[in-house]
């Protein structure tokens, strides 16, 4: 498994490709760190569509598990591109909420780019 981390002002960007690995998402997740700690407001995208398969079960919760282990802050939204069904959304997002994370779960990436916005300026939220 490889990944990127893009950093722009109001977001990180972890995407990761290739054949899944804990230890190197582990990793990953630790070296995003450095970024979402000087944000006011730490929002990161993981974008793992381009896995060659998906995570097994248990290693979506361990690595959820993870993520206090490697102190990242409980204020950071994560936000989720994957290709998986429905229900293993509802998984993660469970999972994540479980243990005090804020994990939304999203198929399209123009779905989760619209929630970061929203996030970013809740200006840009539509009053029904």
């Amino acid at each position: 498994m490889i990944y990127e981390i893009k950093n722009n002002d109001q977001y990180v960007v972890l995407e990761v490709n290739g054949e899944p690995d804990v230890e190197i998402m582990i990793h990953a997740l630790m070296d995003t760190k450095e970024f979402l700690n000087v944000m006011d407001q730490p929002i990161l995208m993981v974008i793992t569509d381009q896995l060659n398969k998906p995570f097994e079960i248990y290693e979506k919760h361990y690595i959820i598990s993870s993520l206090d282990k490697i102190h990242l802050s409980k204020k950071t939204k994560i936000y989720i591109m994957t290709s998986l069904k429905s229900g293993d959304h509802h998984l993660i997002e469970t999972f994540g909420k479980n243990r005090g994370w804020n994990i939304k779960t999203f198929k399209h990436l123009p779905h989760a780019e619209d929630m970061i916005q929203r996030e970013i300026s809740p200006s840009m939220t539509k009053k029904i």
